[in-house]
């Protein structure tokens, strides 16, 4: 249900940047030769000047849903296409928006005939193969192609560094340092050292995608943000409140490792292992700030982000997949879904006060 809910959410956008590009595309054609009422159309009877508006409606819709579902499918097919050259996937995405865009056209093209006559006349062929041949056709072809590449590199680019990250940064929200209230997921990969000298640097590099390609959907069911890679580490955030809702934070380790188990086959078929990780988790307020020239980023200083790695790196020492500080524990405990052990209290470096850490049992409620 969330993955659909997701999808139709995805959509919904889809339809209303093309609604829009299509507006624009209508508004800003100057030349009378480009005119809106698209001259080929009008003397071929295809179009009425009266119904206008819902034609460009159609339109908007239509490349919407078409494009929408293409996006939604590469989303939900990121393995296959991964392994794809840029070249390939750009080449036949050109193909299927040439055929796509004129399909849509077509479509259009008929509905209008439909609105306008009630039937569908029987040269309508030649005037949508009229149209197709057009200058007109070519424009809207070139526009539509300019719009989507667009789509896909605002995209590519929120894929890199994040929608959220890539969003403030454009709005410059912390070009001056500002105080966030955040939670801090550090995953790491449990025996990465050996894995990576039994399997060798290609193989483990590609049993990192693999893995972290299960992660990603788990992160994006339980609305975290992932913040870095670092190498086999993997840092994931959300405001504090949306962290501990339903206890996401918590959750989508214990997702993440259902994956993995679920595809435990295929692990051991492509590298002779299942994948094991381990968390830390602590949340609270530190500072975000816009940082670097070449290349911008938002980071987090503060106690709070180094309590979450260490932490994490208390997992090893003490023979356990998960941990997390008192905090996240006392304000988790409200959803009575987790057993919650007491460990410890550990006496990081740097820091006067001793931090109180907890493991969670596997058997938690769902």
């Amino acid at each position: 249900m969330k993955i659909k809910t997701k999808w139709i959410k995805d959509l919904f956008i889809m339809n209303v940047v093309w609604l829009f590009a299509i507006a624009s595309f209508h508004f800003l054609q100057l030349d009378p030769e480009m005119a809106p009422k698209y001259a080929e159309m009008v003397d071929a009877n295809m179009v009425n000047p009266d119904y206008e508006f819902i034609y460009l409606f159609l339109a908007g819709v239509c490349l919407g849903t078409i494009f929408g579902g293409i996006n939604i499918y590469a989303n939900e097919n990121q393995d296959r296409l991964r392994k794809k050259s840029y070249a390939n996937i750009i080449l036949s995405y050109s193909i299927s928006h040439i055929l796509l865009t004129a399909f849509t056209m077509a479509l259009v093209i008929v509905i209008a005939q439909i609105i306008q006559t009630g039937k569908v006349s029987s040269n309508i062929i030649y005037s949508i193969i009229g149209f197709v041949n057009s200058l007109n056709f070519i424009r809207i072809l070139l526009f539509s192609f300019f719009i989507s590449i667009s789509i896909i590199f605002f995209q590519l680019l929120s894929a890199k560094i994040g929608r959220k990250t890539l969003i403030n940064l454009i709005l410059g929200k912390f070009r001056q340092p500002k105080e966030r209230n955040l939670i801090f997921l550090f995953m790491d990969l449990k025996s990465s050292t050996s894995y990576a000298e039994a399997l060798g640097h290609q193989k483990y590099s590609l049993l990192i995608q693999d893995c972290f390609s299960d992660l990603n959907r788990s992160i994006e069911t339980h609305k975290g943000v992932i913040y870095q890679y670092i190498g086999d580490e993997v840092v994931v955030i959300w405001p504090y409140e949306e962290g501990i809702k339903e206890g996401r934070c918590i959750d989508t380790f214990f997702c993440f490792k259902e994956s993995i188990n679920r595809r435990k086959d295929y692990y051991m078929q492509n590298y002779g292992l299942v994948p094991m990780f381990k968390a830390g988790i602590n949340g609270g307020r530190l500072m975000a700030a816009e940082v670097g020239i070449s290349k911008r980023s938002v980071a987090y200083h503060g106690d709070v982000i180094n309590t979450a790695s260490r932490i994490q790196c208390q997992c090893s020492q003490r023979n356990v997949d998960i941990l997390v500080s008192e905090k996240i524990m006392k304000d988790s405990s409200d959803l009575n879904k987790y057993d919650f052990k007491y460990l410890d209290k550990v006496q990081f470096k740097g820091k006067t006060e001793k931090v109180a850490i907890y493991t969670i049992g596997d058997s938690f409620l769902n």
